[in-house]
């Protein structure tokens, strides 16, 4: 299986339109505390300039001052901070399969959280911290999803494996 390594710190170069400073401190500490820093095992389907695959997506253990962690955990629950590193994880992947950038979030309504792309596709992101989680989490998603017309992305990550899956349809 090949080996895919990024940097949280990129996060910003890679989508500079959305602010990375609070999501890539909530996933060192969530990578760091739950993951322990150990690769993640995911399962890529259908991505436009990738195809499908299994990877390993492995980050680089620069995180961001030990004082801003601190008022990060003081801040977010564990649930929160789940959500936030599900995001950083997913704008690595969208960078590193594909160079697939986040330009915006999502009209409420939409069923999604994100845009991708200049064609402005959905992107659904999802984090859990257990594995026994992620089918529920992903079969949940995938169906509303499904159900709507445009295309979209799908990304849910679990920590405790830690594995994730991720998906491009054309709905």
């Amino acid at each position: 299986m090949p080996t895919v390594s990024g940097s949280l710190l990129g996060l910003g170069r890679f989508h500079p339109s959305l602010m990375w400073e609070h999501i890539s401190a909530a996933t060192a500490i969530v990578w760091g505390d739950i993951a322990q820093w150990r690769p993640i095992e995911l399962h890529v389907e259908d991505i436009p300039g990738l195809g499908s695959a299994e990877v390993l997506l492995s980050v680089l253990p620069e995180t961001a001052p030990e004082s801003t962690l601190m008022k990060m955990r003081k801040t977010l629950d564990s649930g929160r901070l789940v959500e936030y590193a599900a995001i950083g994880l997913a704008g690595l992947a969208l960078h590193y399969m594909g160079a697939h950038e986040i330009m915006d979030v999502t009209g409420r309504g939409s069923g999604a959280d994100y845009l991708v792309g200049s064609d402005r596709h959905l992107l659904e992101v999802a984090g859990r911290s257990r594995k026994r989680d992620l089918p529920a989490a992903w079969n949940e998603r995938l169906v509303r999803l499904s159900n709507g017309t445009r295309p979209f992305y799908l990304f849910v990550v679990e920590f405790q494996t830690p594995s994730a899956r991720f998906l491009f349809s054309e709905s």
